[in-house]
């Protein structure tokens, strides 16, 4: 056989192929092939005459139906030109047509083997013999093998090794032999779809996000986009207006752990006690009130704190205000606090000693149980009975404002130094560190 140029060129296109082999067709779709090779006769073919036939270039294509995945059916021709026979002093050229089975055991996104099986027909025509000009048809069956690489999602290049059996029925001199085509060529998938591996609706040949996840909108490019910027994609966010900066769950809806309306991650007072009203960053409005009061009198003055009556049980109406002052306490770490216990004139004065400061130290053991961060030492209780009335005992209304717990300041000096501090790095001046040791 004679060495082609054309089959290097073949070869150089294989190589080409794997190296940028992209995603392969998917579903049904009709397929054309152009084919271009060489056809090698047996020998042993010697028909009409004593020379055996030439080997000559092939040219021929296939037209097939890709069933799915691994299988297909197709329809292959070709036509030999086997040349001029000097000694035989005739031409002969030769035809095949077959239908086939494809079969793609090992297909992959790139593409892959593949084997055929089928059976077809053959004519050998002659020109310039003795009896003038003949024609031999014969029956084929083939087989054989190739390679499919895929350059795009429509366009393929495919290398091909066919055999056809030739079975003689009809002249003497005609022997049962095998033929070889060997082939190459380009192959256009139409009507496919390109592969779209994460289902975003852009082919894999052009999404430049290949792992885009399920539900997510796309753009042309197969990018997903996330408009408010909360790290959950569009079309799978089901709060799509979040607000930059807000925490938000696996939906893309914000979590706000305590409740107050503000979300996570804006909220400046994460842990606002329930039933408060929190401002736009989310502290309670009574804790900043409570902030103000504390800076200007080194007190906080609670007049809604509420025991059993003759014991030293909170009620639970009393737990709220007493969780703003346990919140506002644990961001002033270095005071040291006297919690106050005050009663009105009703009952003997030393009773009322004794019930306040139970009172005191029941108001005492609820923060520290609360909010760990208050340190048990930090803190003093003490009960002053009706000693220090703020108005005087002639009513009931006024007896309602003389029963009331303060927290009060005792280290002034350090509660001013802190206002300062603070007042500083609001600022965004460099404030000196407090080194004021808390007894």
């Amino acid at each position: 056989m004679r060495a082609r140029p054309w089959l290097f060129l073949l070869a150089a296109a294989a190589v080409v192929a794997a190296g940028t082999a992209a995603a392969d067709p998917v579903g049904r779709y009709l397929y054309v092939s152009p084919m271009a090779g060489y056809t090698i006769f047996d020998g042993d073919f010697a028909w009409p005459g004593a020379h055996p036939l030439t080997d000559d270039l092939y040219a021929g294509g296939r037209l097939g139906y890709q069933l799915g995945p691994r299988w297909a059916v197709e329809l292959a021709g070709g036509y030999t030109p086997t040349g001029e026979d000097v000694q035989g002093g005739y031409e002969a050229s030769f035809v095949d047509v077959a239908g086939d089975i494809v079969f793609s055991p090992w297909a992959s996104r790139g593409g892959g083997p593949y084997l055929f099986a089928g059976m077809g027909a053959g004519r050998l025509s002659v020109v310039g013999t003795e009896a003038g000009n003949v024609e031999l048809d014969q029956g084929l069956l083939e087989g054989g093998g190739g390679l499919k690489l895929w350059l795009t999602d429509a366009i393929g290049v495919r290398l091909e090794a066919r055999v056809a059996h030739w079975l003689p029925r009809e002249s003497e001199g005609a022997p049962s032999v095998n033929y070889f085509t060997l082939t190459g060529g380009l192959t256009f998938a139409l009507g496919a779809r390109g592969r779209d591996t994460d289902g975003d609706g852009v082919p894999d040949s052009r999404d430049k996000c290949a792992a885009t996840p399920k539900g997510a909108t796309v753009d042309k490019k197969g990018c997903p986009s996330d408009t408010d910027g909360d790290a959950v994609l569009d079309g799978i966010d089901q709060c799509a207006d979040t607000p930059r900066g807000c925490a938000v769950d696996a939906r893309g809806c914000p979590t706000d752990a305590d409740g107050d309306g503000v979300c996570d991650g804006l909220d400046q007072c994460a842990d606002t006690p329930p039933g408060l009203k929190a401002d736009e960053k989310g502290c309670p409005i009574e804790l900043v009130e409570r902030e103000v009061e504390l800076m200007d009198t080194g007190r906080i003055r609670l007049q809604n704190i509420n025991f059993d009556t003759g014991k030293a049980t909170l009620k639970p109406e009393s737990f709220a205000p007493l969780d703003v002052v346990g919140a506002l306490l644990s961001q002033w770490p270095t005071l040291r606090i006297e919690i106050g216990g005050h009663t009105d004139d009703v009952g003997g004065a030393a009773a009322n000693r004794r019930l306040s400061l139970a009172r005191a130290q029941s108001v005492l053991d609820y923060l520290t149980g609360k909010y760990p961060v208050s340190d048990a030492t930090r803190f003093t209780a003490k009960g002053y009975g009706e000693d220090r009335p703020v108005v005087p005992n002639v009513n009931d209304g006024n007896r309602a404002q003389n029963r009331r717990v303060e927290f009060t300041v005792l280290n002034r000096e350090v509660l001013v130094k802190e206002i300062e501090r603070r007042r500083l790095l609001r600022q965004g001046e460099t404030a000196p560190a407090d080194t004021t040791a808390t007894p």
